[in-house]
């Protein structure tokens, strides 16, 4: 792998930033499996931890998705809400994204339907379908303040209108059961 002998071959002071970009992308390269490595969680976690010192968002994303997945070591939301944050903060949409989800764990430690909403309404604003998806869903079937058949069913067809199949079987449902 290319990135590896970046790093064997050349000391931190030499590469710079490429340094620990290089780090990120194994780290990301192991996590996604991509030809010719296998998919390693652990692989991508080590990679990934080592790249953080360079503050590269993505760095900060793979090790918040290992850790809100419980991929490669032991499931932690609030410790996957730390680095999540980080890479978040630096405008990485896909750390935004899963920050959301985190915040609509009723269940979980961060568990906030307003910071959710924060998070994806400007992501759904902007294109990302599967946002629209979730705050369609949030609109369905949450209660109080954002409880809104109407917003709903718009989110919904936004979302299925850009290619979301979990969207177009909601819609389905509702037309079906004439929700």
């Amino acid at each position: 792998m290319w990135y590896k002998r970046a790093i064997d071959d050349h000391d931190q002071e030499t590469l710079g930033a490429k340094y620990y970009g290089a780090m990120s992308n194994i780290g990301y390269i192991y996590g996604q499996g991509i030809t010719p490595v296998q998919t390693d969680a652990v692989k991508s976690l080590y990679w990934s931890e080592r790249a953080l010192p360079g503050g590269d968002p993505r760095a900060f994303h793979n090790v918040g998705h290992k850790y809100f997945h419980g991929l490669g070591i032991k499931r932690d939301i609030g410790k996957a809400v730390e680095y999540l944050r980080k890479a978040a903060d630096a405008g990485l949409s896909r750390a935004k994204f899963l920050l959301s989800i985190a915040h609509l764990d009723e269940s979980g430690p961060v568990f906030d339907e307003r910071k959710a909403m924060d998070i994806l309404l400007p992501l759904a604003d902007g294109g990302n379908v599967l946002a629209k998806y979730h705050v369609g869903g949030i609109y369905l079937t949450r209660t109080g303040t954002f409880h809104d058949y109407q917003k709903a069913v718009d989110w919904l067809s936004r979302s299925a209108a850009g290619g979301d199949v979990d969207a177009k079987f909601e819609l389905a449902k509702l037309q079906f059961f004439q929700i």
